[in-house]
């Protein structure tokens, strides 16, 4: 749903075909481990697999860039929250 929403904030027309196409694509990306967070192979893989159908990359920079941005910022409040939580856990036992 986060590959269709921003999508369509950035008027890019993008069917299910090329969505699935960009998660399942970003998903092996991110398993490629280069750098911390997998920054450079996770905008690569959305470009390049998006560009077949779109021939505006920094559009697709863009939308990549701001798809790994909304991850990154939901994944770092969590991460803090169930380390406090276990440290919590932990001291009271």
């Amino acid at each position: 749903m986060l590959f269709k929403f921003v999508s369509l904030g950035l008027r890019i027309d993008l069917d299910h075909s090329m969505i699935i196409l960009a998660v399942v694509v970003s998903a092996f990306a991110i398993s490629i481990p280069l750098i911390p967070t997998s920054i450079e192979t996770f905008h690569l893989a959305i470009v390049y697999s998006l560009s077949i159908w779109i021939s505006d990359q920094t559009l697709l920079f863009t939308y990549a860039l701001i798809i790994h941005a909304i991850i990154i910022i939901s994944i770092v409040p969590l991460g803090s929250v169930s380390f406090l939580y276990l440290q919590l856990i932990k001291n009271k036992l």
